[in-house]
């Protein structure tokens, strides 16, 4: 059995006892901190990277010969969550598309700063401007140079067929990469 310390005995003298729900105590932690992990790593998981860097992206871009999704939403939008948390978001996670193409966000009212393609610092609002991003949830395929690749997909006409909309877009997009020349590469 266990033995209980005395507390008539010194300190010296004293036997710490053994708790039977000790491993059951610290199991329990363990799986509450690994919980917790595991919140915070979906909390932060759950939306594309920002467009932070346009410049470094294109380099990257370049260098890999892919195009770039933009993802533009509304922190308002309810449309903008529902595409990025059931179709985007998890396609940025299969590691077949993350091959295929950079993923990025752009928010129209988050009033965040980004580098453009020539370093210089634009509100987000702005760049959406410049790729005449009026509605949200807006997705574009941008190539290496920083020019739109095929026409945008615009809206949710239909949860059933968004997938196919953005697998077409890219498509497009890769095929414009190849021959720029296409009737659908114009926008």
């Amino acid at each position: 059995g266990d033995v209980y310390k005395r507390q008539h005995m010194p300190r010296a003298h004293r036997v710490i006892f053994h708790h039977p729900n000790k491993e059951r105590i610290s199991m329990r932690k363990d799986l509450f901190a690994a919980l917790i992990l595991m919140i915070v790593a979906h909390a932060q998981a759950d939306h594309l990277p920002d467009l932070i860097d346009l410049k470094a992206d294109l380099t990257t871009m370049q260098d890999r010969g892919i195009p770039m999704l933009v993802f533009f939403y509304g922190s308002y939008c309810h449309y903008c969550h529902e595409a990025e948390a059931n179709f985007l978001e998890p396609l940025s996670r299969n590691p077949e598309y993350a091959e295929r193409m950079l993923f990025r966000r752009v928010g129209q009212d988050t009033g965040r700063i980004i580098l453009d393609e020539q370093g210089e610092k634009i509100l987000d609002r702005e760049f959406a401007r410049r790729y005449n991003v009026r509605l949200v949830p807006t997705v574009i395929f941008l190539g290496p140079d920083g020019e739109q690749l095929g026409p945008p997909v615009v809206g949710i006409a239909n949860y059933d067929f968004y997938g196919g909309q953005i697998e077409r877009a890219l498509r497009t997009a890769e095929a414009c990469l190849a021959d720029p020349m296409l009737e659908q590469c114009s926008h």
